[in-house]
């Protein structure tokens, strides 16, 4: 016990910093993950409801039918944790605790995300105390918990730590056991939310193909399958499950506004919050960046990578200075693509490829970026600190390991006060007893045996290529999700994404007052029951 306690005492070090941080932020909801929801309004409510919704009234593993009705849609283009969801039907009244479940699972992502890059820093021989420093303020800083408020399902920061700690397992020892850890860690990004897949698919293709490139021993048959069977077999078994069960044949296929959500390298290298903030505005007067393009990396990683850019084109043999700085092209390339550049000055790459189109939002795939610069500079700065040890200057080591903690930690501070104390804002509305009298009246006067769909108005229909209806009225929103959640009577409104041209015009035209030679009211009329009319401002 007590070898093990010194053996592992850096990873139970940073476990303990990342419980006591999330007690400390997160406490109330961590405590109580089955009171809140953490956002009521948007994409958060939307994400809620299509996963909870399917737990409890969904008849089909696969097929989601609470909004859109009488079509429905796949559950996997809902956004509503379709893996996870899928496996609590199993379970009875999961609908219970199933909020709370996700919410304790997202809050999780803090203490896993840590550990994982701990173990990562420790597989490049990072001193212990400098690996325990790195992977508290990586996960303090890392981008995803921006999705902790509408995109949960892209809320797991591990993801990429978890896919390189793996694949770097399996380069360093050839073991088949992590091949097959990263097929399966594949398919469950896939069914947890696409672009998750995605992102780790184009992370391991170019940390493999970088690795094959400039090592010989690498050049081999046998990587080259493992590495197919890592990233492109589980996204061909990802596609013939949609394709088998999909009924849909006007599926927008390619997005018509590619590339409109690529990065802004300001969303980068530029800090959106306190403490700098302020500063950078008065130096360089830039504009807002969009959110999707908010991929910080701190003011800490900045000035290492601008220092260790001034000594590689200062010093001579740079292509083994490349070599051995592997790690940060595999960060450059990906945030290459985040930014579009490869699509806006080579379109041709498109037309070879045009199923890139499906992954419309680029500035995702910077994800990568953060974590490599960061695992860099990790790695970077231990040769200092390790340099400082051996000069016996302990105290100025400890000094700047000391200043990099507490600069990191000031610049997340204030996303992560603000987050908290929006996350206790709202009770849990899929819990009844959360609601008001009028409310609980209202479900209980809607019946599902008299009523075959809820339509609400001002009408909303989000998901369309073409046919865009936007949300005009959020408490109307929630006020329908919530109804439907309780009723178990879906609505004819919908918020999913690449739904068919066809069947959102159908259900367009059921606002018209002529309904002549509609196929769509002789559905209707066939059921026999009411529908519900919900009207906001």
């Amino acid at each position: 016990m007590i070898y093990f306690l010194n053996y592992k005492k850096g990873l139970i070090i940073t476990f303990l910093l990342s419980i006591a941080f999330l007690l400390l932020f997160y406490g109330e909801v961590f405590l109580n993950p089955n009171e809140y929801i953490f956002s009521p309004s948007g994409d958060g409510i939307k994400n809620y409801f299509t996963y909870i919704y399917h737990i409890k009234n969904d008849t089909s593993v696969h097929f989601f039918n609470g909004m859109a009705y009488p079509f429905g849609d796949l559950h996997i283009f809902s956004d509503g944790h379709t893996l996870l969801s899928s496996f609590l039907q199993f379970i009875p009244n999961s609908e219970k605790w199933a909020i709370g479940f996700l919410n304790l699972l997202l809050l999780s992502s803090f203490p896993i995300t840590s550990c994982i890059v701990y173990k990562l820093l420790s597989s490049f021989n990072v001193r212990t105390f400098v690996a325990v420093v790195f992977s508290i303020t990586i996960m303090l800083m890392a981008p995803q918990y921006t999705r902790l408020f509408g995109h949960f399902s892209m809320a797991y920061s591990f993801f990429i730590p978890l896919t390189w700690y793996w694949v770097r397992q399996y380069n360093l020892y050839e073991s088949k056991k992590h091949t097959i850890y990263i097929f399966v860690l594949q398919l469950i990004l896939y069914f947890t939310h696409p672009y998750l897949g995605v992102i780790s698919l184009i992370f391991l293709l170019t940390h493999q193909g970088l690795i094959f490139f400039i090592d010989k021993s690498k050049r081999v048959l046998t990587f080259a399958l493992h590495t197919i069977f890592q990233s492109l077999l589980p996204l061909f078994l990802f596609q013939s499950y949609v394709t088998i069960l999909d009924t849909i044949s006007d599926r927008a296929s390619y997005k018509f506004n590619f590339g409109a959500s690529s990065l802004d390298f300001k969303g980068v290298f530029f800090p959106h919050r306190k403490p700098f903030l302020s500063i950078f505005k008065g130096i360089f007067n830039f504009d807002d960046v969009k959110w999707e393009s908010l991929c910080y990396i701190g003011i800490v990683n900045i000035l290492f990578l601008l220092l260790i850019f001034y000594r590689f084109i200062s010093k001579k043999r740079k292509w083994l200075r490349i070599k051995k700085s592997w790690i940060i092209v595999v960060g450059a390339l990906g945030l290459i693509y985040a930014s579009g550049l490869p699509f806006k000055y080579g379109m041709g790459i498109l037309d070879i490829f045009p199923q890139i189109r499906q992954i419309r939002v680029l500035s995702r795939f910077a994800w990568i970026f953060y974590f490599t610069a960061s695992v860099f500079v990790a790695i970077y700065f231990n040769k200092i600190y390790v340099n400082y040890l051996w000069t016996n200057k302990k105290a100025i080591a400890f000094l700047f390991v000391g200043l990099i903690f507490t600069i990191n930690s000031w610049e997340s501070y204030s996303y992560h006060s603000t987050s908290s104390e929006k996350m206790t804002l709202c009770k849990n509305p899929f819990i009844e007893n959360n609601l008001s009298l009028n409310q609980q009246n209202e479900i209980q006067s809607l019946k599902h045996s008299e009523y075959q769909a809820l339509l609400a108005l001002p009408y909303f229909q989000v998901g369309g290529e073409r046919s865009i209806h936007n949300i005009k009225d959020y408490d109307l929103f929630y006020e329908a999700l919530v109804l439907s959640y309780h009723t178990k009577i879906p609505l004819i409104n919908t918020c999913l994404s690449r739904s068919s041209s066809q069947n959102l015009g159908e259900l367009s035209k059921s606002l018209k007052e002529n309904y002549t030679e509609q196929q769509l009211r002789k559905t209707f009329i066939k059921d026999g029951r009411k529908i519900a009319v919900i009207k906001g401002i």
